[in-house]
């Protein structure tokens, strides 16, 4: 019987390929074999090849079982395999075929597809690709570089870089700089990663080029990929802290304030400055979701993006129009901060007033400065719509601020913690030098000759003296005040001008433009909250720095 159906098959094949010929035998310009002819043939049985092995079965199983049983038999063998899979390296889908490829004969293989197939494959291993997927270059960007970054297979590639970037990335011959700061940053409980930007763009350009263009696309992908990597090794750290921020330093182009202009938005900058002021922590609202006052309804969440309120216009549920109450419990806030920062006095070019911006600062970089301190911000430079200036105007008018990306004293810069083993060799060098002192008092004002009485006063002014508290109540000051006296001509404000560039801290005033108010606080009512602040004047600002008046004799 099943030879009669066999030949009946193979008759029925040899007609259908004789069909097909007389059809195509017309075209005798065609060459080759048509992989669509006496395809049915392929699937006839042939028993001698039908045949499965039994070494290795559990035939009884087969036989008995029900289809509940060897669904969860199957599951079992799979779980198993997945299981071998992970302790070999994490290897699933086509990171296998990976494997294969690599172990199997590359004489068909280009050569240049091989450092390609050889990076996957380790990639593959280090567990860093994503969902299977292979790399995209992200050079070569397809449309508006805005809308490239949208894709989900594009913003999958930025997140894998950057993983293994923070994972691997370290100097010629040197340790991965990144997973100790990782550690560090989890061990003091913080969720600030500090970047250097040069190495980002040593390391991933492309990526450093558009966050700089556009880092409201790109740090979020950066701030959720800096919170993988740390819960693949800390996974407690997600009970503490829902986000990690990585904050990029040392941006190269630094601008000054008066420089800010209309392309500038939207875009990463650096600026420096005098904090002059600044406000109390107040909580924002980041995430808010809403509860229906008629229906109970819980609408959201909703994402504050900008200054203003957030409006509902009805509810979904029950179509009212309110009213609607903040739902405490599931809405997210943050901490939320603005500093006004003041062009540094030495940079104000002569004879204009110092222009000033406003600063904000969110979750922990709130507090992080206090008034008269100098600070290098980067930031990023938006604007926002204010009624009240288009009503002053009369016409469409947006005031412009920083919000923070990064903070860092510029006395930090040089801090002992900043101090390279060369510098610490250096300063250790100068202190066995006998003759320090006359080297560090012919150093002071170099082109003015003589004076070397007031050269040596003014270099034990700006080291000062040590603070000294004999108890809980009384404080010694360390610091040394020096008073100038001379004729008309003899260098005096050369040398507070020597001191002004020479302090790490410095503020330079006039007798003639400063007032008792002006050199201690002064009282400002805040545009934001109404409140009346404190605004420091130049003691403040010169508050463990050097503060200079000249024609002290001419002030009120």
């Amino acid at each position: 019987m099943a030879d009669r159906d066999e030949r009946e098959f193979e008759e029925g094949a040899s007609e259908v390929e004789g069909d097909s010929a007389s059809v195509v035998g017309g075209d005798s310009e065609e060459e080759g074999e048509d992989l669509m002819d006496n395809f049915e043939a392929d699937y006839r049985p042939m028993e001698h090849l039908d045949r499965y092995e039994t070494e290795g079965l559990d035939t009884a199983f087969i036989d008995d079982a029900t289809m509940e049983a060897r669904m969860d038999a199957r599951a079992a063998a799979e779980a198993a395999l997945a299981r071998r899979d992970r302790q070999e390296g994490r290897l699933t889908g086509h990171r296998r075929g990976l494997i294969a490829a690599l172990a199997g004969d590359e004489s068909d293989v280009d050569d240049g597809d091989r450092p390609r197939r050889r990076r996957r494959l380790e990639e593959a291993q280090a567990g860093d690709d994503i969902e299977g997927e292979y790399e995209i270059n992200l050079e070569e960007t397809r449309g508006p570089i805005k809308e490239w970054i949208a894709k989900d297979n594009v913003r999958r590639e930025i997140k894998r870089r950057f993983a293994r970037f923070l994972r691997t990335y370290a100097q010629e011959g040197g340790d991965p700089i990144y997973p100790p700061l990782l550690r560090a940053m989890v061990r003091t409980n913080c969720q600030s990663l500090e970047l250097d930007y040069v190495d980002l763009a040593n390391g991933l350009p492309v990526v450093a080029v558009w966050v700089a263009d556009m880092p409201r696309d790109i740090l979020p992908i950066l701030d959720e990929t800096a919170k993988e990597v740390v819960l693949d090794e800390f996974e407690d750290f997600g009970d503490t802290h829902s986000n990690v921020y990585v904050r990029l330093a040392n941006i190269p182009l630094e601008e000054s304030i008066r420089d800010l202009r209309h392309f500038h938005l939207n875009s990463l900058v650096r600026v420096d400055g005098v904090v002059t002021r600044r406000t109390g922590v107040y909580p924002q609202l980041q995430r808010v979701m809403y509860d229906c006052s008629r229906c109970g309804a819980v609408l959201g969440p909703y994402i504050q993006t900008g200054d203003r309120e957030i409006r509902l216009g009805s509810c979904p549920s029950c179509e009212s129009k309110g009213p609607f109450s903040i739902n405490v419990r599931e809405t997210v806030y943050r901490n939320y901060q603005k500093i006004t920062l003041q062009e540094s006095p030495g940079s104000v070019p002569a004879g204009r007033l110092p222009r000033s911006k406003e600063v904000i600062l969110l979750t922990d970089l709130v507090d992080g400065v206090r008034p008269g301190e100098e600070v290098v911000v980067t930031g990023i430079y938006q604007h926002s719509f204010e009624a009240g200036q288009n009503a002053r105007h009369g016409f469409p008018v947006y005031s412009t601020s920083i919000e923070a990306v990064h903070l860092a004293r510029r006395g930090e810069l040089y801090s002992a913690a900043r101090l390279t083993d060369e510098d610490r060799a250096e300063v250790r060098a100068l202190a066995r030098d006998p003759r320090i002192a006359a080297r560090i008092v012919k150093s002071i004002a170099p082109s003015i000759y003589g004076h070397e009485g007031v050269k040596h006063g003014v270099a034990l002014a700006l080291f000062g003296g040590q603070e000294k508290h004999p108890s809980a109540t009384h404080r010694l000051r360390g610091d040394i005040n020096m008073l100038l006296l001379g004729d008309p001509g003899t260098a005096k404000s050369q040398f507070l001008k020597y001191v002004e560039k020479a302090a790490h801290r410095a503020v330079y005033t006039t007798g003639k433009g400063a007032s008792a108010v002006g050199l201690t606080a002064s009282v400002h009512k805040d545009a934001i909250t109404g409140e009346w602040t404190l605004e420091g004047g130049a003691l403040v600002l010169a508050d463990r720095g050097v503060c200079l008046i000249d024609e002290f004799d001419k002030m009120n």
